[in-house]
This record gives C-alpha cells, structure tokens and sequence, in this order.
C-alpha cells in the first residue's frame, strides 16, 4: 500500500509494533542502504527506539561504508558482514525464514513484488539530520561539487565524461564559484583528470578524502552535479541543490517527492533502441555503462547561473 492511504497514516506505533522493529532486514547496495536509514530515522523520530539492520545482497561488498552511514545516526547498527546471495530467490527465502521486518529502498514503501513490501506505518524522512563534521569555507564563493562517478566497476558503475565535464568548466567563472571534483578514482583517467585541474583550477579530492570527509563535503556543496546513485541521495537529503543524471528510470523510485520538487533529475536519453544494444555492446566489453553526456555543457551552466541568481534575488 503506498505512502499516504488512510490505513498507513493512522497506524498507531503501540509498544509491540516497536519492539518487533528493533531488527530490520533489508537487500542491496549503498544506495539502498540510505533510504532504508531515512525510513527508520522516521521510526526513531517517533518512537525513540534504536535499531540493527542486517542486509541480503549479492553484491557483498560496502559494509565499512554503510556501517560508518549507521554510525552517523548515533541509534542504528550495523552489526554483521552482509549476508551473501545468489540472486533474487535466495533473498526471498532468506527473509522468509529469518521472520524479521523487511524494509525495502522504495520511498514509499510500495513495490509490485508482494514480498517485500514494506510494514504499515513505515515512512521515509527525506532530511535527516546526522552526526557531520562542518567544512570550513574560506571565501564567499559558491562551492560546485563535481561527482565524477557512482557505483562500482563490475556492477552499476555511472562515470561522467571527462571531455564534457572538461567543456562544463569553461563556462564557470572562477571569481564566482569554487569547483570541487570528487570520486574514488576506481574506473577514471587519473592523468586527463589532474590535466584538467591544472587547467582549471580545481579543486581535487579524488582518492583523497575517506567516506566520512567526503559525506561532510558532500553536505558543504551549494550545488552538486553527479550521476544516480547514493551520492545524488545524500545531497538531496543534506538540502544540497543537485544536478542528477540518471540512467534507469527504476530510480525515480527511491525518489522522495521532496527530493524531486528541490532538485534537478534528469534523463540521460538511453531509453531507444540503439542505445540500449551500445550500451549493452559496451558495458560487456568494458564493465561499466559508457560515460554520460547528456546536455549541452552550456546548458548545465545556465541551471547554475539560474539556480545562483534566484538565491541573490531572494
């Protein structure tokens, strides 16, 4: 049942109902990971209940970031190493048999499977405010993030293209705006990178900063432009205006309406058919989906500028 019907909104958080959600089950990778953490910052706003998550995933790799995510909150845990799948089935099955509550990364709580829907009175809090170090600012430029990547090589890797990136940053004036690029590095042309630092001067925090810096720098941004994925989230839950490209249209789902009224989504365009063959062609040969470029580098100026001059209007 989605978010909002009358018999969510009037489900009463009695004692039993709390104590059977202190373990939650959830399924996936980071992404994942964060919009279950808002939905049980929503419990816990509520009921002031603390919680473990134990996580099903067939990409089990993550643990360390997503347990630093949990601490963050200061009432989540994430006591074990995820526990490995093969696929779907497995999931179901594991789940079944574990008799625990089950969250799942939709932000309504409401997906067409039937076993993974989400318990009645689950909503997702679109900005929760976690345990962050502040980044100090040294001028009063706009501070522009640059999230060159998402995801990992091997799986749901999302890069942008660093000739379009390289095309975007001619048209920001440096008196203005402070350009920070970031990313682990994994999947990226570290040489044209520091090229096209030197020749812009920006500032770089690729394979420089560990996860909790890079959350407190994400936080810090004015505006962000980065592919789908947990970044795109986690900027938008921090009130971080964001520029996000996606790719799957599934996203959208893990979208809060809030989110999506605040920032900028949009398509990368894959959705035809000779798209589709070239990026399957290419993901096979490379491991990864081929590098986004969706507007013209002018254009994403102009949402920039835009977004900047109705600040200053206000």
């Amino acid at each position: 049942m989605p978010q909002g019907s009358p018999a969510r909104d009037n489900k009463i958080y009695n004692y039993q109902f709390q104590f059977i959600m202190r373990d939650i089950l959830f399924s996936g990778t980071l992404g994942d990971a964060f919009i279950v953490i808002c939905k049980v910052y929503n419990i816990h706003q509520k009921t002031g209940e603390r919680f473990n998550l134990f996580r099903y995933s067939i990409w089990p790799g993550m643990d360390s970031p997503i347990r630093q995510l949990t601490e963050l909150t200061g009432f989540i845990e994430y006591p074990e190493k995820c526990r490995t799948v093969k696929n779907v089935g497995e999931t179901i099955r594991e789940v079944v048999r574990a008799k625990e509550p089950y969250i799942n990364p939709s932000w309504n709580g409401y997906t067409p499977e039937s076993w993974n829907q989400d318990p009645d009175g689950i909503n997702m809090e679109p900005f929760p405010s976690l345990n962050l170090d502040s980044w100090h600012k040294e001028n009063t430029k706009n501070r522009i993030g640059i999230q060159l990547h998402s995801g990992q090589v091997g799986g749901n890797f999302k890069g942008l293209s660093l000739n379009w990136v390289d095309r975007i940053l001619k048209f920001i004036p440096r008196n203005e705006y402070e350009i920070h690029f970031f990313g682990t590095g994994d999947g990226l042309n570290q040489r044209k990178i520091n090229r096209i630092c030197l020749d812009h001067g920006i500032n770089n925090h690729i394979g420089k900063t560990d996860f909790k810096q890079w959350l407190s720098m994400l936080a810090g941004l004015d505006f962000l432009i980065t592919p789908e994925g947990f970044p795109a989230f986690f900027a938008m839950s921090q009130r971080v205006k964001t520029l996000v490209f996606y790719t799957d249209y599934q996203i959208l789902g893990r979208v809060h309406p809030e989110w999506r009224k605040r920032n900028i989504l949009m398509s990368a365009g894959w959705r035809d058919m000779p798209s589709r063959i070239y990026n399957l062609v290419y993901k096979s040969i490379y491991r990864r989906a081929p590098d986004l470029a969706p507007i013209k580098p002018e254009q994403v100026y102009s949402l920039i500028h835009s977004q900047f001059s109705y600040l200053e209007s206000c």
